[in-house]
């Protein structure tokens, strides 16, 4: 399960984050979630064991069933 939350940003590294999400074409919240992932495990404590996020099919299983993904994420929008 996924739960939200607010982080403040100096707005320099905020425009760094939008140009990096632009560049690999995905959303700001997926560069974040990859750079917490990523620095959880360097620091050895990780509470899953996270495949690096490159590369085809890094992410196979990671959110669960595909289907039920894409549904809770649509659900958001009602």
């Amino acid at each position: 399960m996924k739960r939200r939350t607010i982080i403040d940003l100096p707005e320099e590294d905020l425009k760094k984050l939008d140009e990096l999400a632009a560049e690999k074409s995905t959303p700001r919240s997926a560069v974040v979630r990859e750079a917490i992932a990523d620095y959880v495990v360097r620091k050895g404590k990780s509470p899953t064991s996270i495949k690096p996020l490159s590369g085809f099919g890094s992410l196979k299983g990671y959110y669960g069933d595909g289907q039920s993904w894409q549904d809770q994420l649509r659900g958001e929008w009602e």
